[in-house]
């Protein structure tokens, strides 16, 4: 049976992407996600279908088990200071 892994999709230029990242990094959450960014995995892009960022997927494998996109991932009680320095 394979492991299940995170994987988080980012854009570069993504405002709540950013925010996100900074409230895994605060936490203590980056060591159990892998990050990766729109722009160098067009083919995971593709195979995951993603159309929103940020975009959490849950993969067992090869295969996406289920994927948070969007508001529903943002939707997190950030401290402002933390909101703020994601600007």
């Amino acid at each position: 049976m394979a492991t299940s892994r995170l994987i988080l999709f980012t854009k570069q230029d993504c405002g709540p992407c950013k925010r996100v990242k900074n409230f895994m990094r605060v936490n203590g959450l980056l060591e159990h996600v892998t990050i990766m960014e729109k722009e160098n995995h067009p083919a995971l892009v593709s195979a995951f279908q993603l159309g929103l960022y940020p975009t959490l997927v849950v993969a067992e494998g090869p295969d996406m088990i289920r994927k948070y996109e969007g508001a529903k991932l943002v939707q997190v009680n950030l401290p402002m200071e933390i909101y703020e320095a994601s600007l």
